[in-house]
């Protein structure tokens, strides 16, 4: 891809098989009211139009390039948008969203950031259908310097906040750092990705726009089923960074960390869910459950959401308070009537 000396910045979206939702998406970043972007979308091997789709838009306007590999995940597609990015900023959007027109100026809104200042913004989840508010995620317009992020991290929950979009990142800072998405797990990749990008930054600008419209489609409600192997390795190599952006930021909130916890124990637990919904054998079953006692420290400390369901509730208690065969016995049966219930209402 050429440099375009006069953009600032590169959006860059992965996208696989979204030809329903791709216009708006594309559109949505083509009516930015700041315009010194170039979009770049990343077809990674899309079976459907998306391709074309994206293809035409190349041909109507200068700004978008359109690049195109085999289907390798969206993590694989946003690392090659990073190789092929000229711009000193990049960020992430994905194609089923949509953003505001004045998402893009809101980065630069403070003037050209810092290479070591992390930009973020909040955004709206909301319907497909008239577009109604579902959830909010908002922050006050505030520049957190070097000697606040060890107390406002926690106040603002910013260790949660694992989208890769919503955040505007050094092209630089990245290549220097060799900061890419890890393609060997497909679950939390994204979240170690902003982990990462984070232990280089000293300070961070929250703005308090919400252009960012996560869209809810009735399709993207259901669980997708992820190796249960990928989601033990990604469950490990997140507690590690969080204990890193702990230590790192010199975090001492002893909430807070029962928070993170909270976060590790929904992995731990569908890690647990994808062994037993998918293929694993009973030893490899067994020897997972085994494995994941090594967390037990982690869950019992955890913060839980009130709004956490009582089958989840039901599941950690048995995680803290059986022993390993159990548990097991335990998981089985419940998953064996789940799977009996579904089959019925198929029916």
């Amino acid at each position: 891809m050429e440099e375009n000396k006069q953009a600032l910045i590169t959006v860059i979206v992965p996208v696989y098989n979204v030809a329903r939702y791709l216009t708006d998406c594309i559109e949505s970043v083509l009516q930015q009211e700041f315009t010194q972007f170039e979009l770049l979308l990343v077809n990674d091997g899309s079976t459907d139009n998306s391709l074309v789709i994206c293809e035409q838009y190349q041909q109507r306007d200068p700004r978008v390039h359109v690049l195109s590999q085999a289907n390798a995940g969206p993590g694989a597609a946003r690392n090659r948008g990073i190789e092929e990015t000229r711009t000193p900023w990049l960020c992430f959007l994905d194609s089923d969203d949509v953003i505001g027109p004045k998402y893009l100026g809101e980065f630069f809104a403070h003037g050209i950031p810092e290479q070591d200042t992390l930009v973020m913004q909040g955004m709206r989840m909301v319907t497909e259908h008239g577009r109604e508010d579902l959830s909010v995620l908002a922050y006050p317009d505030k520049l957190i310097t070097a000697s606040e992020v060890g107390e406002l991290i926690p106040k603002y929950r910013i260790l949660h906040s694992g989208f890769p979009v919503l955040k505007l990142y050094s092209t630089e800072l990245i290549r220097t750092h060799s900061l890419r998405f890890d393609t060997s797990i497909s679950f939390h990749e994204d979240h170690l990705f902003v982990l990462a990008y984070m232990m280089h930054i000293q300070q961070i600008r929250l703005c308090s726009r919400t252009e960012y419209l996560y869209v809810q489609y009735q399709g993207s409600l259901s669980k997708k089923l992820h190796p249960y192997q990928e989601s033990e390795r990604a469950l490990g190599l997140l507690r590690s960074a969080f204990d890193l952006a702990l230590a790192h930021f010199d975090i001492t909130d002893a909430h807070y960390r029962q928070e993170v916890n909270g976060f590790l124990n929904v992995t731990l637990f569908r890690t647990i869910e994808y062994a037993y919904r998918g293929n694993a054998s009973t030893p490899e079953q067994q020897a997972l459950l085994k494995r994941l006692r090594a967390y037990r420290g982690d869950i019992a400390s955890a913060s839980i959401d009130p709004l956490t369901p009582q089958r989840e509730r039901a599941m950690r208690w048995i995680y803290l308070h059986f022993p390993i065969s159990l548990q097991h016995l335990s998981y089985k049966a419940y998953y064996s009537l789940l799977k009996s219930y579904h089959s019925l209402r198929r029916k």
